[in-house]
């Protein structure tokens, strides 16, 4: 593992020993006259040639006035010099005839009409090689970030969690709880109630009928409007829920048909209707037109009288969504 200390402002010195090394940055060449003008070349090697031929390390082949092998750069004692290779109109820095000039930083290079400012890198870098101890306190470091970023993670996630509350629907044909998030109504307070509302149904589907009572007691104090529940509490102090309740569990014993139990027959449909109506709700909720269309036409096809509540809520839903 390497560290770097670069940047704007003072310089920091390298530490001595073993360790530490110096990166060096080579010098460039740009071009500011001649075909080639606005060009950059890096010194990239210890000594460079410039010239008319191909051969050269820079060379500028469409300029008459510089010669095939015209002048050359190289390093010498931590320092760049130039030198003229015998040139027909000759080398001049800064207006002076070149021979091992030294370059400084911004000097500007003749090669007959061609003109080159040299410039010296502008930064600098030194590297050091860790040692062991440096390395392994790095490592923890990592791994410490690390740890913060998935506790940070988890904590959003139960923040989230708990700012998007879900309500627990009973779906009496497979006789599982389905979770699904909660969908405001206009009263602001529709989805507390429909939750009692459910709760209600599921206690009631028990055998739990008290519980049950309760749950819909409870929807009609959050909401009295709430035209079901307010149903299914009267029908269950008339005694219609529990007393069809009790024709389920002895259905398997043969009974005359009667207007009683033609009135359960009536309740047990209702109650499907009503479990239709709810899956229509919830695909409605998850942006799901098409089935949730499906199920509250499923509702008017089993109650099939217009003067029913149900019925009218059911038709509203059908015919808003078209």
């Amino acid at each position: 593992m390497f560290e770097r200390f670069s940047g704007k402002g003072k310089r920091r010195e390298p530490a001595g020993g073993e360790n530490t090394m110096l990166l060096r940055v080579s010098p460039c060449l740009y071009v500011l006259s001649g075909r080639k003008k606005g060009k950059k070349y890096k010194v990239e090697k210890e000594s460079i040639s410039i010239g008319r031929e191909k051969s050269n390390d820079i060379s500028f082949e469409n300029e008459s006035s510089v010669s095939g092998s015209h002048a050359r750069i190289y390093r010498k004692e931590g320092a760049w010099y130039i030198s003229d290779a015998g040139s027909s109109n000759g080398t001049l820095v800064d207006g002076r005839k070149a021979g091992d000039t030294e370059l400084k930083d911004g000097a500007v290079i003749e090669l007959g009409n061609v003109r080159l400012r040299y410039e010296e890198a502008r930064s600098s870098a030194v590297w050091r090689l860790y040692d062991r101890d440096e390395g392994r306190k790095q490592s923890y470091r990592i791994v410490m970030l690390a740890v913060f970023l998935v506790i940070v993670v988890a904590v959003i996630y139960l923040l989230s969690s708990v700012s998007n509350p879900k309500v627990v629907r009973y779906d009496s044909d497979d006789t599982c709880l389905h979770y699904v998030p909660v969908v405001e109504e206009e009263t602001g307070v529709g989805d507390t109630a429909e939750s009692h509302y459910i709760r209600g149904m599921s206690e009631y589907n028990r055998g739990n009928f008290k519980a049950a009572g309760t749950c819909w007691s409870e929807a009609l104090k959050i909401k009295p409007g709430h035209e079901r529940a307010g149903a299914k509490l009267k029908m269950l102090e008339d005694g219609m829920l529990e007393s069809n309740k009790r024709r389920i569990v002895s259905s398997k014993t043969k009974k005359k048909t009667s207007a009683k139990e033609v009135s359960a027959d009536k309740i047990k449909k209702h109650e499907t209707a009503e479990l239709y109506y709810r899956k229509g709700r919830v695909f409605h909720a998850a942006n799901d037109v098409k089935k949730a269309v499906y199920y509250w036409k499923k509702v008017l096809k089993i109650i099939d009288d217009p003067e029913d509540e149900l019925y009218r809520q059911a038709l509203e839903k059908v015919n808003k969504t078209k």
